[in-house]
């Protein structure tokens, strides 16, 4: 794997064609693609960048409203 420049990278490219679909939320189905879609997403669309959760995340909305983060301690 080569280090590509960041507006090069194939995250950055999913990520406009993410936001060109005009959804208000993007879901997807693994903590990598959250991680790696979220980043990109976030380089593209700045301060007002589209949303990005898991399908999870989406179905607990959907079943129970919008949920407060929870934090765990020990």
């Amino acid at each position: 794997w080569m280090e590509e420049p960041k507006e090069q990278r194939p995250g950055v490219e999913r990520a406009n064609e993410l936001i060109a679909t005009g959804a208000k939320t993007i879901a997807v189905g693994c903590p990598f693609c959250k991680v790696m879609v979220g980043d990109s997403v976030s380089m593209v669309g700045g301060d007002d960048a589209t949303r990005v959760i898991d399908v999870a995340e989406w179905l607990e909305e959907v079943a129970l409203g919008p949920v407060e983060p929870k934090v765990v301690t020990d």
